[in-house]
């Protein structure tokens, strides 16, 4: 489990197609992790399978690859990246799986004096997984939802976030990983039935 508190960015070093997507991300000296810790990384619970020195190793199913952005990520691309909470730690953001529902896009990106407003796209068949004020995760970040439509809603980022998360590097038309709050997933299905 995550929070959606973003803890560190990696950049990608090295990627290595096959059968699975091999990745190699780089990391601050100070972000400590072993092989076998789950990571979230853009948002998507990947499992460190070595560590290289100021790096570490993690496989991507091909299931995850078409579930998230990750199949774009590039050599040189930054991510996202948390620890796996642990018991006793503050839960700053909200319950996050760290598995992706959908990819969203970037609609637009304003700028004004109080922060960045960005409109993101989503499928209208997920619009039931989504409320006003509700929690969003979006390539890993913990946000919260407003002006929810049919198939878009927008989210405020503070200068924090645009300065210490790839948040700050999003252009219009970019694929964005969403998971929507799992509180929500639960009730849709129970309602459902």
């Amino acid at each position: 489990m995550f929070t959606g508190i973003i803890r560190a960015t990696g950049k990608v070093i090295d990627r290595q197609d096959g059968a699975n997507v091999k990745f190699v991300i780089s990391i601050p000296d100070d972000f400590k992790v072993s092989a076998g810790d789950s990571i979230s990384c853009n948002g998507v619970c990947l499992t460190v399978a070595k560590i290289l020195g100021g790096a570490f190793e993690a496989n991507v199913m091909d299931e995850t690859l078409k579930k998230s952005n990750l199949d774009g990520l590039q050599i040189g691309g930054d991510v996202n990246l948390e620890p796996a909470a642990k018991l006793g730690e503050s839960l700053d953001g909200h319950i996050v799986q760290g598995h992706v529902d959908t990819i969203g896009n970037v609609l637009k990106i304003q700028k004004n004096p109080n922060g960045t407003v960005v409109i993101i796209s989503f499928p209208a068949q997920n619009k039931n997984l989504i409320v006003e004020k509700g929690s969003i995760c979006v390539d890993g970040i913990s946000l919260t939802a407003f002006d929810v439509g049919e198939d878009k809603f927008s989210v405020s980022l503070v200068d924090f976030t645009l300065q210490n998360t790839t948040a700050g590097n999003w252009q219009e038309g970019q694929k964005v990983n969403l998971e929507f709050d799992i509180i929500g997933k639960y009730v849709a299905k129970i309602i459902s039935k």
